[in-house]
Parts: C-alpha cells; sequence; structure tokens
C-alpha cells in the first residue's frame, strides 16, 4: 500500500491525492497537520534522507512524501508521468 504525507493546506499534497483517487491507487493518507506524531514521522523522514536534499536546497517542504514500500518518492509527478510544473509550497509560501 502507498503511504502519503501531506497536508490539506498544500495545493500539491491536494492534486497528488486525486491523482490516487482517479487511479483507484490503495493509500493511507498521513496528515502531517493532524497531530505531532505525524509531523514528527514526516521530519524524521525529511531530515535523514537524502531524497530531500534538493528540496531543502530549494526552500521547499518535501509535501506530498509518497512512501512506496521501502522507496521514497518527493516528486510525484516526475513518478506519475506527468509534466514538470511549479512548485507550489516553499519557503515563500503555498
Amino acid at each position: 500500500m502507498i503511504k502519503m504525507i501531506g497536508s490539506l493546506l498544500c495545493p500539491d499534497c491536494i492534486e497528488c491525492k486525486q491523482i490516487l483517487e482517479e487511479r483507484n491507487l490503495e493509500y493511507e493518507f498521513i496528515d502531517i497537520n493532524a497531530s505531532m506524531k505525524n509531523l514528527k514521522l514526516f521530519l524524521h523522514y525529511r531530515d535523514t534522507s537524502p531524497v530531500f536534499d534538493k528540496v531543502k536546497e530549494r526552500g521547499n517542504v518535501g509535501i506530498p512524501l509518497l512512501i512506496i514500500g521501502e522507496e521514497l518518492i518527493v516528486n510525484f509527478r516526475k513518478y506519475f508521468g506527468l509534466p514538470k510544473e511549479k512548485s507550489s509550497c516553499g519557503i515563500h509560501g503555498c
């Protein structure tokens, strides 16, 4: 099963959820705004995985994060073969 860590306040996360649902993919949504436990889970991945290095360099948050097996995916558009768009959530806001 796919795990998606994100926030319903994030336009990219909303879009990613829609794609998962349109493709009938089973997933668990973990909302970082719902509890401190969920936020800490996300921060653990963000602070320890090199997959976030470029994300952090650009000042982006790194959500949505898809976890498929052991793989961490921070670029859902690339993963699903969608056109590249400007990330909407960065240090300067969403």
